[in-house]
């Protein structure tokens, strides 16, 4: 009898295609085993070195991209969200630092422009009641030498994650969930022209259609959460506060508006109704 680990891998990666069946045999019992075991190292997730090397042969066969290893999941993962009537779909930047393998091709800058890697902005299916659906898209970069421009800015990574991910189904509604580098207009207007809603960190004074300032009228709303964190500086008070708010766009940018509901969380020693943010 198989069991949870082998038919959650089977499920998710047993469609990949990659040239031979074995290989995806292979694939399949190497990520069950990693499922298994997820935080030890590729060895002791295989039981032994020689598992390990095999692991190693796999993924250095040019028939195995990430995009073969992931589509089978990214569409998996897509499905399920769509059966659900509220998604969290939750992303962020990780540095992914090789910095010590200097035959690594294609790496770029990263950290402190002295390091070298790769950026990934990964976003993650979660339910409301805090179960993982899985990985709903994935875009990794590498950064340019200095001096050289890139096609595209990187923020718009999150615009382009929603619009990859799509419009949602009738009576499902996806959320994107970022921190204060979400706070992008073409990341709201991503949202808002594809039908999703949004909640991020703020972190730009937007102009208002009511007038005034974004950040004002956050500062001012009632907090409706609290909770104490311990910090460097010792024991601190992180208060939520959100509200609906129609944008103007920026006076350089595109021509629209765009609504967003927003928050903003902040550390103080106080609430945030007496300003701590």
């Amino acid at each position: 009898m198989l069991d949870e680990a082998h038919y959650w891998a089977e499920t998710q990666f047993g469609a990949a295609e990659l040239g031979d069946i074995r290989r995806t045999g292979r694939l399949v019992s190497t990520m069950a085993a990693i499922a298994r075991a997820p935080d030890e190292s590729l060895p002791r997730q295989l039981g032994s070195l020689a598992g390990a090397k095999a692991a190693y042969r796999l993924f250095d066969c040019g028939a195995v991209t990430r995009e073969a290893v992931m589509d089978p999941h990214l569409a998996q993962c897509r499905a399920e969200a769509a059966r659900h009537p509220i998604v969290l779909m939750v992303h962020d930047d990780t540095t992914l630092d090789f910095s010590t393998d200097r035959r690594l091709q294609g790496a770029g800058r990263v950290g402190d422009d002295h390091g070298t890697g790769f950026l990934a902005h990964s976003c993650l299916a979660v339910l409301p009641s805090g179960e993982t659906l899985g990985l709903a898209h994935q875009t990794i970069w590498a950064r340019s030498p200095k001096g050289v421009t890139r096609p595209t800015r990187e923020s718009a990574v999150w615009a382009e994650t929603i619009a990859t991910i799509g419009r949602p189904p009738t009576r499902s509604l996806f959320v994107s969930v970022g921190d204060r580098g979400a706070d992008v207009f073409e990341h709201l207007e991503s949202v808002r022209d594809t039908g999703w809603d949004a909640v991020i960190r703020a972190a730009q004074d937007r102009r208002l259609a009511a007038g005034g300032g974004s950040l004002t009228a956050l500062r001012a709303a009632r907090a409706m959460g609290a909770a104490t964190v311990l910090t460097r500086q010792g024991e601190a008070v992180v208060c939520v506060a959100w509200h609906e708010l129609e944008l103007l766009p920026p006076r350089n940018g595109p021509a629209g508006r765009a609504r967003r509901s927003e928050c903003r969380a902040c550390a103080s020693g106080t609430t945030h109704s007496n300003g701590c943010c």
